[in-house]
């Protein structure tokens, strides 16, 4: 399946949820009454990726709010793994119901899970979340590992951030062969734009400065828009996505569909369709595809955040 600038799009980032259990500051800085969002059901959701497979989707990427508090997620996981043609089916969470779920995704047959943790310093994480929970995210990262299931750690880059703030994360990726995603934060809802401390450029010469070794990991070898380096001695890549400064509209190749059935084709803009709405009229499987393909051919060639923020919400896109 390709949009108007040949882009191939070949990867759905579904949010099965707006609800959190937490609040972080740039995420939900605002309490939100998500319980009455009439969601798409599960039922819904496979019946949606049936007819993304038969277009071309082949990856998935389940987020939320907070995934692992949507009910039915874990036999979603599993069914959606068993559809013939899925690839890849990943998960990101924010960890917090990670320790009492790993055994049951790694029995899902999931690929991944990202971890978002954007501090190791208690007092900063609560700050950041407005929860005093960091000791049961790294508990579960400990036995998402345990389990078998591959993960990452995601962290944005926040305003105030300094080199101090990532060294925790460097010691871990010196000790475990875990991937550490720095993620530039984007001006999205009631979060504007802050020129932070850190940029991606800022943090590989301080690096050098330190006199630590680090290289570009080859392209090829890793997936999705972070640009990876591996650190001399370090077990885990070191990962910078930086959708502002270092603009990869042109290979972007994800669509996302949100919980209430929504389908937006690039992150910046407002929904294109409402998938909920044609299945519950009743539509074909073949009208819903016909849809889907004029919405996605018609995909934005960029994003425009340095010119205008955007006022989609981070918690109903899932990042």
């Amino acid at each position: 399946m390709k949009d108007q600038f040949h882009r191939n799009i070949d990867y759905l980032r579904i949010s099965v949820t707006e609800q959190c259990n937490l609040r972080c500051r740039y995420c939900r800085p605002e309490p939100v009454d998500a319980a009455d969002l009439d969601c798409l059901t599960c039922d819904e959701m496979l019946k949606l990726c049936r007819i993304f497979l038969q277009l071309g989707i082949r990856k998935f990427k389940i987020t939320g709010g907070e995934p692992l508090i949507r009910r039915g997620i874990m036999d979603f996981l599993k069914e959606l793994k068993a559809l013939p043609e899925t690839g890849q089916v990943t998960v990101t969470t924010n960890g917090v119901l990670l320790e009492s779920f790993a055994a049951q995704m790694a029995q899902t047959g999931i690929d991944g899970i990202n971890v978002s943790v954007d501090s190791l310093d208690q007092k900063k994480y609560e700050q950041i979340t407005g929860k005093d929970c960091l000791f049961d995210v790294l508990q579960g990262i400990c036995a998402a590992e345990d389990a078998g299931i591959p993960i990452k750690i995601n962290k944005v880059i926040l305003p105030e951030d300094i080199m101090e703030d990532l060294l925790p994360f460097f010691q871990i990726m010196k000790e475990r062969r875990i991937p550490v995603r720095l993620i530039e934060q984007m001006p999205l809802g009631s979060c504007r734009y802050t020129e932070p401390k850190l940029t991606g450029e800022k943090i590989l010469k301080e690096i050098r400065d330190k006199g630590w070794s680090v290289k570009k990991v080859d392209a090829q070898i890793v997936n999705g828009p972070a640009v990876y380096y591996q650190m001399e001695g370090y077990q885990g890549y070191l990962g910078l996505i930086e959708a502002l400064h270092h603009n990869f509209c042109g290979e972007c190749n994800r669509i996302r569909l949100l919980s209430d059935g929504s389908l937006k084709s690039c992150l910046y803009y407002p929904p294109v369709l409402s998938l909920k709405d044609l299945i519950r009229t009743g539509a074909a499987d073949t009208e819903i595809a016909q849809k889907i393909r004029e919405a996605v051919f018609c995909k934005p060639r960029s994003h425009h955040f340095l010119e205008k923020p955007s006022d989609e919400k981070m918690y109903r896109i899932g990042g």
